[in-house]
């Protein structure tokens, strides 16, 4: 019920942060942090930390693009505000990463999702999954690490008015699964 929980003093990142909001996924010896700052409209930025050290911001590592660097500073964008409630999940269907966010932009206004082979990227291009005239108000399409093994992408879907939460799915266009072995950073380098 939440009773013994406590909220350590240094295990928070300083306001302004480009990591307000997290999307976390768990590979190897590492958790791997994709973050927006607060609201819809940044970019997102990814950091690492051994497991067992996650409440250790000294550990933290940020991808500056090319290699794992030690401060958020160094941290380089990889994928273009805005960006937000992003979710990435591993489909083993489409042996891809995938990330669903809301693109609050005006001229976009729509839930999307991006493919990358490694969790440093390259992403792919956006491609729009649910627009606003589909389910108005939409926001937090988060991709549950269940049920996502297949060619349909089911991820939920949160509407304001009526606020609810529904459970969509896609596919991705264009994307065929593939037998080859990503050329990623390792989750080790």
């Amino acid at each position: 019920d939440g009773n013994t929980w406590t909220l350590p003093e240094d295990a928070t990142w300083p306001e302004g942060s480009n990591f307000g909001q997290l999307a976390f996924v768990e590979q190897g010896a590492h958790v791997y942090l994709f973050g927006i700052p607060g609201g819809r409209f940044g970019a997102a930025k990814l950091a690492r930390v051994e497991r067992d050290r996650l409440l250790d911001l000294e550990r933290y590592e940020y991808w500056d693009g090319t290699r794992w660097a030690a401060t958020e500073d160094d941290a380089a964008v990889v994928v273009p505000a805005p960006v937000g409630e992003l979710s990435v999940q591993w489909n083993s269907h489409y042996r891809k990463w995938l990330m669903t966010y809301l693109n609050d932009d005006d001229q976009v206004n729509a839930v999307v999702i991006r493919t990358a082979d490694c969790l440093t990227g390259p992403w792919s291009e956006e491609e729009v999954i649910v627009t606003a005239e589909e389910a108005p108000q939409l926001y937090a399409p988060y991709i549950p690490p269940r049920w996502n093994d297949g060619p349909d992408v089911y991820f939920t879907l949160t509407q304001f008015g009526p606020y609810d939460v529904f459970w969509w799915h896609t596919s991705l266009n264009g994307v065929s699964p593939s037998d080859e072995r990503p050329r990623c950073v390792s989750p080790s380098s």
